[in-house]
């Protein structure tokens, strides 16, 4: 196991049949993922969950009584667009999972093919870390460009040109014993 595995995935399921959560979670557990998991059924339990229980995956069914899938993965979309969602459902038909996934969610499983979900989750936990480190480093990467900018903007203060000649002398120093041409300042470093 790697990366998101090692450490303790906390399992946010949106789902309203106790023994369907409970058939995840044990193939889930067979599969050696170490999880803590909340199961929530209708909205208002699903925003609080987003807030307090800061999950690392999201697996929801697609049709609950007081609730759906593609409302809570829109919700998802925007409050925790880093976290994986995956649809686990038995009613969803191969073009509605084409559209889930165009959506934004990151896999969808039958519930009647649920070995599928161990592979899926790990493979969303471990594109999710992957996805955070990119975004890291290009984040590094723009914070060094930046400031590199600033240095190559930065006036440069050794050099001053001459009123008389139109050449460059250092401060400190004449223009007859010390001067360059611009010309040859542009392709040099202050």
């Amino acid at each position: 196991m790697r990366g998101n595995m090692e450490k303790e995935t906390k399992i946010l399921m949106v789902e309203d049949n106790p023994e369907d959560a409970e058939l995840i979670q044990r193939e889930l557990r067979k599969a050696g993922i170490k999880f803590t998991a909340l199961r929530v059924d209708n909205k208002a339990a699903f925003l609080q969950a987003l807030g307090s229980f800061s999950p690392s995956i999201i697996l929801s069914d697609y049709q609950l009584p007081a609730f759906d899938g593609i409302s809570a993965l829109a919700v998802a979309v925007i409050e925790v667009p880093d976290v994986p969602f995956i649809f686990v459902s038995g009613a969803i038909g191969e073009e509605l999972a084409i559209e889930t996934l165009k959506g934004g969610a990151t896999d969808y499983v039958y519930k009647d093919h649920l070995s599928q979900l161990p592979p899926a989750v790990k493979r969303a936990l471990d594109e999710a870390r992957e996805k955070r480190g990119r975004r890291r480093a290009e984040e590094g990467l723009r914070e060094t460009i930046e400031k590199m900018q600033k240095v190559v903007d930065r006036p440069c203060r050794r050099s001053r040109p001459s009123r008389s000649t139109g050449t460059l002398t250092r401060p400190g120093t004449s223009s007859a014993s010390r001067s360059w041409r611009r010309t040859s300042l542009a392709s040099s470093a202050c």
